[in-house]
């Protein structure tokens, strides 16, 4: 049988992002019961008593009045707690490290903290809570509550940020990190019955300024026009990039790559990697011969996408001459030896195209291409 989960504040940030990787993860052994503010106490009761377990994500942190911040944190928490007292249904909450502070949101979230470890005395309830900093990810609202959701956001529109303390430190956890840990909590309980602590944490936790930040976003929207692609494929990194991606505008969802062509055909440059050099794209026209130059220390790995090319290598120490055909059927990678001058020529009857990577940008001013006949 299913295992029942009830998710509160269903229509929040991080809830959203919880119940997509609970819906399209895999986990076919759960049911999703999804509950928000306009949820009626009657139906929230009917939902709290038939589920398994509860996902306590609701919360309340910028009301319209101070009293706000105890209606929707510690007396709506209350309320699940009494519903919950019948079946003695175990709590997962996120907290937030302002529980530790002085303030009506950091006590409104700790009276709720209190009120779920009331009723796991009561009870034996399992009871499980995280203090989360500030939360980073895909769907969080801009210009609301969230810094980094608000910088994703302006940025992409070229809206002015209001920012005071460009070296202030932000204490950061990526959504995905919050979803991987609360489902590993999940499961814990619901296949033990048990857990060894009251509270956990996410981790990684991450700790950067906001201009370091700010640089990092700013250089991956000026990538669409100077082609650079910046370290994203781990950490901090790959998470703040999804992020940023994630409020990217229908207009900047394509952009437009500068052509150099004459009458052998088009040569773009598609993506500048840093320390792993370039990737392009080249188009030749039938009978077309490209290259006829060689390099000092510049490399070259070439992959046909369309049509059908005869490469030429020779040694210019030795003499030796290489000769070998490829196209778009047999998914070949040529690989440029060093100290060769090379060419390609198009044998086909149809446009040639070419994926070329090469180790490094190219340098108009210092190419380490030098013309000579293979």
């Amino acid at each position: 049988m299913k295992k029942k989960i009830l998710v509160t504040g269903s229509k929040g940030f991080i809830a959203k992002n919880f119940i997509s990787h609970l819906e399209y993860g895999g986990f076919s052994e759960f049911d999703v019961i999804k509950v928000c503010r306009s949820t009626s106490d009657q139906k929230l009761k009917q939902y709290v008593e038939s589920a398994d377990i509860l996902i306590h994500l609701a919360g309340e942190n910028r009301p319209k009045s101070r009293e706000g911040f105890i209606e929707g944190n510690f007396n709506y928490t209350q309320k699940l707690v009494d519903y919950s007292k019948k079946n003695k249904t175990p709590i997962i909450y996120t907290s937030s490290i302002q529980a530790e502070l002085n303030n009506d949101y950091g006590l409104s979230k700790l009276a709720a903290e209190e009120t779920l470890l009331n009723y796991q005395k009561e009870t034996g309830a399992i009871i499980a809570i995280s203090r989360l900093p500030n939360v980073f990810g895909k769907w969080c609202k801009p210009n609301y509550n969230s810094f980094i959701a608000t910088m994703c956001y302006n940025l992409w529109r070229d809206i002015p940020l209001n920012i005071k303390n460009e070296n202030q430190i932000l204490n950061l956890v990526y959504v995905d990190d919050v979803i991987k840990t609360l489902i590993e909590k999940m499961n814990e309980i619901i296949m033990n019955g048990k857990i060894g602590s009251n509270y956990f944490s996410i981790n990684p936790q991450y700790k950067e300024t906001i201009k370091n930040i700010f640089n990092f976003l700013n250089d991956i929207k000026d990538g669409q026009r100077n082609l650079k692609i910046s370290n994203r494929s781990d950490g901090f990194n790959r998470a703040l990039s999804a992020t940023f991606l994630s409020y990217c505008p229908e207009k900047h969802i394509k952009y437009t790559l500068e052509e150099y062509a004459d009458e052998r055909g088009s040569f773009y440059e598609i993506f500048k990697l840093g320390k792993s050099g370039q990737i392009s794209v080249s188009t030749t026209k039938p009978g077309i011969v490209r290259g006829n130059h060689f390099h000092h220390s510049k490399q070259e790995k070439f992959l046909v996408i369309k049509g059908k090319c005869a490469f030429k290598f020779r040694c210019i120490d030795s003499g030796n001459i290489v000769e070998l055909q490829t196209s778009e059927d047999k998914k070949e990678v040529v690989e440029v030896p060093l100290g060769y001058t090379h060419n390609f020529t198009n044998i086909g009857t149809d446009e040639l195209v070419v994926l070329i990577w090469c180790n490094e940008e190219f340098d108009r001013k210092n190419p380490d291409t030098y013309f000579l006949e293979v």
